[in-house]
């Protein structure tokens, strides 16, 4: 019997590792290598919703991380999973104080793949700029605000040196994470853009 890729979907008796041998991406050497224990991931929390996402805090390892996961409705869909794919292998690869480190992947089935990455416990820049805005904080340029974007701009000099070229395509404010101390680091190099 032949089993597809819908199929294989839609039945929960197919064992994890069966399921992802007709991907090319889940059998990728940088995705294996850096495969975390779901059991390994433990915690609640709702951080924040994106375009194609739910991003949560849990722990790992007894450290805080953020895991960002597919939207219920889309982790079912092949072609969306595989661009996650893509995105995971991409973070995997690349490493630099000004991009939000990588952690890992993990899943059990196709329909709860997560990437782990570290928790940025300052938040994203727009609800930054945001509180600044309602605390009435004076306009202009600060010391903060150009430290903020010296480090975007490291960012993206590293991501523009690499030897095949990384366009990020969506660089805003959201995209910007900030340490507790205002350290600014970039995140979302998903491709899933519709």
């Amino acid at each position: 019997m032949e089993i597809g890729n819908n199929d294989i979907l839609s039945n929960p008796a197919v064992d994890s590792e069966t399921s992802t041998l007709g991907i090319g991406l889940w059998k990728d050497h940088a995705i294996i290598a850096t495969r975390v224990s779901r059991d390994q991931v433990i915690g609640e929390g709702l951080i924040s919703r994106g375009g194609f996402g739910e991003v949560y805090r849990r722990k790992y390892n007894n450290e805080d991380a953020a895991i960002k996961m597919l939207f219920p409705e889309m982790r079912s869909d092949l072609k969306k999973v595989n661009v996650f794919l893509a995105e995971v292998k991409l973070m995997a690869s690349l490493s630099h104080p000004c991009i939000v480190q990588f952690v890992g992947v993990s899943w059990g089935s196709l329909t709860d793949l997560c990437v782990l990455t570290e928790l940025m416990k300052g938040g994203d820049l727009r609800s930054q700029l945001k509180r600044l805005e309602d605390q009435h904080h004076p306009q202009g340029i600060d010391y903060d605000k150009i430290r903020i974007a010296y480090d975007i701009a490291q960012a993206l000099t590293y991501l523009h040196s690499l030897s095949t070229i990384v366009i990020h395509r969506d660089l805003k404010s959201k995209n910007v994470l900030l340490t507790e101390e205002l350290d600014a680091k970039l995140t979302d190099f998903g491709a899933l853009r519709e």
